[in-house]
């Protein structure tokens, strides 16, 4: 494989976040650890190499931030290093311990060990710079946590491969489910000479792997909670049923506290504390018979405030005798102004309201009221908004108020065509002046909005709640739009909601601290109403800001990545030049000078063009040749396709298959259990029908995984690669027939080139092409090989097949090409790789092509 392709891509990628108007210090990043609060099979484990060791041969260093939380057992591994198969060193934290919070273990003992006073007092909820330090030439290890250093003296000759998880693994010796209650972020690993060579930054994911910003290399996660997540996905916080329709929202953004008040009680949420509290209302009641009437907080004297529009009345309730002031008086019911918006202003005592609905009237009356002295003002904005309801607003600051959208008409009469508005203005609070910015065009489907907006004015950026309010059952979408364009697109996933016109409300607020978003939606059902809270972090991201995608491998994805960037950023990546493929077509084979011969022998011939009945070929073309000799791979919809391939390789690599649960992962990630069930049931049933006709293969389900059985007349090339391998490598006694076969077969191509890169996919390619280039690099340096060239040219154009510029391979290739009287044909090969060296890395290579042919 060309896994140095990702340098290049790695370079695009951050010229392109450069341009980026997000921030990442306001992301959250880390992957969160499930621990003993969670069944065993559902902590999280994070292995760094899953397909590969990591290999330093000299040494190497980790860093990472690392923050514990504390639980009912707040012990177990922060990481586990696992060298050469054979020995552990284990980093493992214990909180509530009064002897060693932090022991670094290295095979049954413990080699150092830090307390607490050693790097603060308290290591829970905040986030400590940690590094480990591997170095066989000192014969030391060592950790560093928050600056605090410590050493000690092991011997460790002899380690070169390593394997490195965090949290728990499920290594074949060294297996834990004893995971440390932490968040882990930016694990940076250096060589010997503290150059790095990995970075998981831990933020961007995909859906069960992350990829490492140096040379995109994977790491895998099992039972993942990601921080970043929490800026794509709202939460639900809390589910409150409260009597009556009328009840009143106030939010307390000091407190980050939201309110619900009816005539006999006052629920409080604490978004902080996260928790509900009731209090019990001892005297009078709120405007709630009006819905037309809301409640505000005011901060300043730490009252809620229920305001009357009709006879401009306000109704004070103080917390500490739990009664509202207002009179006995019954008030009378107009309802002109539901649905309005509002903001209180704490600095001037100030509340502002504009718009609402009533009696089939859509009005643009802006109240301003000051709560102190109940001094209210209106003004008709008609001639410049015209009437409305169901639309945002927001303060902008400096007495400037922000105000988007609604739902009305020019005569404010409900039967002359209402209609959805996109149109955002700023309004002055003292001028009373307003400013239309910008209008948007209409959208497929019409939407309102939420009562209230989130303005990001640093940013440049506004957010609303927006719904379609033509249908009843539908969902709430987060829009950010632009202040100064007329521009905006959807961000986190979606919010069920029920609309049903005055029955229904739902609003948007932003916390103390500006870290997180709060959504409230409410939807009166008979005598009670239901209320959901939401919660989403800020800045929101869209679902698509928050997968990391696979690395990409062919010249078409690379180029349209050049395309889609900006113009000023392509005379910068000019330099480099357009490549060949790294998966080449079946027909894109080496053709091999064979030694005392002109032309390629027969048996290079026979694998590219023998297709015999009951066999599989994933190995270059895909074909499925049926017992007819007919091939049914034309058949498989792109979904049979993966799915019997899952079930092949799934089958081939683990002898078991695959589980119902990690299938729906992949195919059906986006549907609920029923509908995925459904539809595994209905593929199954597909591919089943498409197999009839290949009378030894059969799909069954065996103690809950997915596999495919095939009779001892089927052949598979990938199956039979990887049998080889097994018994090439298990047998002290090299079989040079084995190896040759092994050589013939993997020369037709690599895995599935052909197929859309996917995750899945990826692990299988990956897995396959590395552990294939190793097996015939380690058994090209027995002896009894070596004196084999037409099977080490095999090995040499197998390896250069998967990997263009690997210089062990080409070395093999030049030196026997030119021993053997094919001087010009090693010039040729030699310059192929200088020339893809160059194409890939934009550098030059350190090879001398006279060196290459003097000895191997």
């Amino acid at each position: 494989m060309q896994i140095k392709i990702k340098y290049l891509l790695l370079l695009i990628l951050l010229l392109a976040g450069s341009l980026q108007a997000r921030s990442d210090d306001e992301i959250k990043r880390g992957l969160y650890f499930r621990s003993f609060e969670v069944d065993k099979d559902q902590r999280t484990c994070l292995n760094l190499s899953p397909d590969r060791p990591l290999v330093f041969s000299k040494g190497f260093s980790m860093e990472f931030d690392l923050q514990l939380r504390r639980e009912y057992q707040s012990f177990g591994y922060v990481f586990r290093i696992v060298g050469n198969d054979t020995l552990n060193m284990d980093f493992l934290a214990n909180i509530p311990s009064g002897d060693a919070n932090f022991s670094l273990v290295v095979k049954n003992k413990a080699a150092l060990q830090f307390k607490n006073p050693e790097i603060g007092e308290n290591v829970e909820n905040r986030w400590i710079k940690a590094s480990f330090v591997f170095d066989p030439a000192a014969h030391t290890v060592s950790v560093s946590l928050d600056g605090a250093r410590k050493e000690a003296t092991c011997s460790l000759d002899g380690l070169k491969h390593f394997k490195i998880y965090f949290g728990g693994n499920t290594h074949d010796v060294f297996s834990t489910t004893d995971v440390v209650p932490m968040l882990v972020k930016d694990i940076r690993l250096f060589d010997e000479k503290r150059k790095p060579v990995r970075h998981w930054e831990l933020a961007k994911h995909a859906s069960d792997c992350v990829y490492d910003e140096c040379i995109s290399d994977k790491a895998t996660v099992q039972n993942p909670v990601w921080k970043i997540d929490r800026h794509a996905k709202w939460t639900k916080r809390e589910t409150l049923v409260c009597a009556g329709q009328n009840h009143q929202i106030a939010f307390d953004r000091k407190g980050d506290r939201i309110y619900f008040a009816e005539d006999t009680a006052l629920f409080v949420y604490d978004f902080k504390e996260n928790m509900t509290d009731t209090i019990q209302v001892l005297a009078r009641v709120p405007f709630s018979d009006d819905r037309s009437n809301q409640v505000v907080y005011d901060p300043n004297r730490r009252v809620l405030i229920s305001y009357y529009f009709e006879d401009r009345k306000l109704a004070i309730f103080d917390f500490s005798t739990r009664k509202w002031n207002s009179d006995d008086q019954p008030i009378a019911i107009t309802e002109k102004y539901s649905h309005h918006s509002r903001v209180f202003i704490e600095n001037d005592n100030l509340l502002v309201t504009f718009g609402g609905y009533g009696h089939h009237r859509y009005n643009s009356i802006f109240h301003k009221c000051r709560v102190v002295e109940n001094i209210w003002e209106e003004a008709d904005l008609s001639q410049s908004i015209p009437p409305r309801y169901l639309g945002g607003m927001g303060y902008m600051g400096n007495g400037k108020l922000l105000y988007f959208g609604g739902f009305g008409n020019e005569s404010g009469i409900q039967e002359e065509s209402p209609r959805n508005y996109y149109d955002l203005y700023t309004i002055d609070i003292d001028s009373e002046t307003v400013k239309k910015t910008w209008e948007l065009p209409h959208p497929k489907e019409h939407f309102t909005n939420s009562n209230s907006l989130a303005v990001d004015k640093d940013n440049g950026k506004f957010y609303a709640l927006a719904y379609p309010n033509k249908r009843y059952a539908s969902v709430i979408k987060l829009h950010e739009y632009s202040l100064d364009k007329p521009e905006y697109h959807a961000v986190g996933d979606s919010i069920p909601y029920f609309f049903n016109d005055v029955e229904s409300y739902c609003d948007l607020f932003q916390s103390s601290d500006g870290s997180e978003l709060y959504a409230v939606t409410s939807c009166a059902r008979g005598n009670s109403s239901n209320i959901n809270i939401y919660a989403i972090a800020f800045p929101p991201l869209s679902p698509e800001e928050v997968v990391q995608q696979p690395p990409l491998r062919s010249n078409t994805r690379l180029w349209l990545l050049l395309l889609a960037l900006p113009a000023g950023l392509v005379p910068a990546l000019a330099v480099y030049r357009k490549r060949r493929s790294r998966l080449p077509d079946s027909d894109d084979r080496p053709t091999v000078p064979i030694p005392g011969k002109e032309e390629e022998p027969a048996v290079y011939k026979s694998l590219f063009t023998e297709k015999k009945p009951s066999s599989i070929y994933l190995l270059g073309h895909f074909q499925v040749i049926d017992s007819d000799g007919n091939d049914i791979a034309k058949n498989l919809t792109p979904t049979t396709t993966r799915l019997f391939l899952l079930l092949l390789m799934s089958t081939v690599r683990n002898g078991r298959g695959i589980t119902s649960a990690e299938l729906q992962k992949i195919l059906w990630f986006d549907k609920d259990d029923d509908s995925a069930r459904n539809n595994r049931g209905v593929y199954i049933n597909k591919l089943r029908s498409i197999l009839k006709s290949f009378t030894e293969i059969r799909v069954i389900n065996h103690e809950g995984y997915w596999t495919i059985q095939f009779g001892k007349n089927v052949f598979c090339d990938y199956e039979r690669v990887q049998a080889l391998m097994k018994m090439i490598q298990s047998d002290e006694r090299l079989q040079i027939k084995l190896l040759t076969e092994l050589a013939d077969i993997a020369l037709k191509g690599t895995l599935l080139p052909h197929l859309q890169p996917e995750d899945w996919l990826d692990s299988y390619q990956s897995d396959y092409a590395n552990r294939l280039i190793e097996c015939l690099m380690e058994h090209s340096k027995r002896d009894e090989v070596k004196t084999d060239l037409l099977l080490l040219l095999k090995i040499a154009d197998v390896i250069l097949l998967h990997d263009n510029i690997d210089e062990d391979a080409i070395r093999l290739k030049c030196y026997i090409l030119f021993r053997s009287g094919r001087k010009n044909q090693a010039v040729q090969a030699f310059n192929k790789f200088t020339a893809d060296y160059e194409d890939l890395l934009a550098a030059k290579h350190n090879l001398v092509f006279d060196d290459l042919v003097k000895s191997i």
